[in-house]
């Protein structure tokens, strides 16, 4: 006798095509200077020139600050993000992100780029997430698609989990590893943080996956959909279609998290806190998640388990910057004329007739499209109205 298995319903919950307009009560702007905590080189700004609509798709480009102010303020000035308005103002002062003056060797960002996000709009638990996209061209940039948790119940990052569906480098197929592995925007990568502490981050050694296109092709060739599913038994990111899984915990659900945690070595008992004890077995995963979409450049961060000079290994691809230089973020300036023209190639291979950077290395976003499950899934809007799907097709508002 063969049982059927139950089939989850989905229901679509969050859409956004970008056919008009970029909705700026849906997609909130990040704005500072801080680099992350990987000491990336851009300053995130709201400005049309870095996030705009244009044929019915999102760009999120990156874009030289000399441009708007100059290499003498690049060098010499003070960049202040503590603006007039909500719109304006500096959205997270962590890694000195609000305000900074340049000393001619340590300069501003040379940098301008966008992050958005959905926290303030829209946040869900358990469900599917697709992101249609196609990635940017140029070198040193680092594209990414992800979540973080609205609330932080467990505490700071990486204590309450960060779901990355997508990240990737803009260097074109040829860029690879010492070991001859691509690891340009032919290749991307999906992965799940956990941990006790910033420094004891469990997702190098649990949960981490990649996926490279054969053929010299790229992801920045043509549109992919990123996607990520996730309940409370399952939890996994794919490529294009849910059969072409990237990333799975092959213990969710029946594993905590800390105890994964301990048994790849990635923390130990003895100094750390499980900041997971009093959730279910599958926290930190267990509450609503928002979106978020950036595309970052360069930096010199360094985590256990990962490439040993940051996320752009030291000495490969002509990298014009070494994750321990004193100055790194004006070595990599100094050097534009290396990497900058990647920047500004159009996609027939001609260079734009402004020399600056085109439409192709941006990230470009056709759309985003997140599914609830029946009887499952719980969502946070705008309005602040949390909302369950009792299974009758009936979507509940409780505040």
């Amino acid at each position: 006798m063969v049982t059927a298995l139950a089939v989850k319903e989905e229901y679509l919950i969050f859409e956004e095509d970008f056919d008009s307009t970029f909705d700026l009560s849906v997609w909130k702007h990040d704005i500072t200077l801080g680099g992350n905590g990987n000491r990336e080189f851009e300053v995130y700004v709201n400005s049309r020139n870095n996030s705009y609509v244009k044929d019915g798709k999102l760009h999120l480009r990156a874009t030289l600050t000399d441009e708007a102010y100059g290499r003498e303020s690049i060098e010499n000035g003070v960049m202040d993000l503590w603006g007039t308005s909500p719109y304006s103002s500096c959205s997270s002062p962590q890694f000195a992100g609000c305000r900074k003056e340049a000393n001619g060797h340590d300069i501003l960002p040379p940098v301008q780029s966008a992050r958005i996000q959905t926290m303030e709009s829209f946040s869900f638990k358990y469900g599917r997430v697709e992101v249609r996209t196609k990635l940017p061209r140029g070198d040193w940039l680092w594209p990414g698609i992800w979540m973080m948790a609205k609330d932080n119940r467990y505490g700071p990052w990486p204590s309450s989990g960060e779901l990355d569906i997508m990240e990737s480098r803009g260097n074109g197929p040829d860029y690879t590893d010492d070991k001859g592995n691509p690891i340009g925007n032919n290749r991307f990568s999906a992965c799940f943080h956990f941990g006790p502490a910033w420094n004891k981050d469990g997702y190098p050694v649990a949960v981490n996956d990649t996926q490279a296109l054969p053929d010299h092709r790229s992801y920045g060739d043509e549109f992919h959909t990123f996607g990520f599913y996730w309940d409370e038994d399952d939890m996994y990111a794919y490529v294009d279609s849910p059969e072409n899984v990237v990333t799975r915990v092959a213990e969710y659900g029946k594993k905590s998290f800390w105890d994964i945690g301990l048994e790849s070595g990635a923390w130990n008992a003895s100094d750390s806190f499980n900041n997971f004890q009093e959730g279910p077995i599958n926290a930190p995963f267990d509450q609503e998640m928002y979106l978020i979409m950036n595309v970052a450049v360069g930096g010199t961060s360094i985590a256990k388990g990962f490439l040993d000079s940051g996320y752009f290994p030291d000495d490969q691809g002509d990298k014009p910057w070494h994750t321990n230089d004193s100055y790194p973020a004006a070595n990599f300036y100094h050097q534009k004329d290396k990497w900058f023209p990647s920047w500004t190639t159009n996609e027939d291979g001609t260079n734009t007739a402004t020399g600056r950077a085109s439409d192709f290395s941006a990230m470009q976003v056709d759309s985003v499209k997140v599914w609830g499950i029946r009887g499952l899934t719980t969502f946070t809007n705008s309005k602040n109205a949390v909302h369950r799907y009792d299974g009758n097709s009936t979507w509940h508002m409780e505040r």
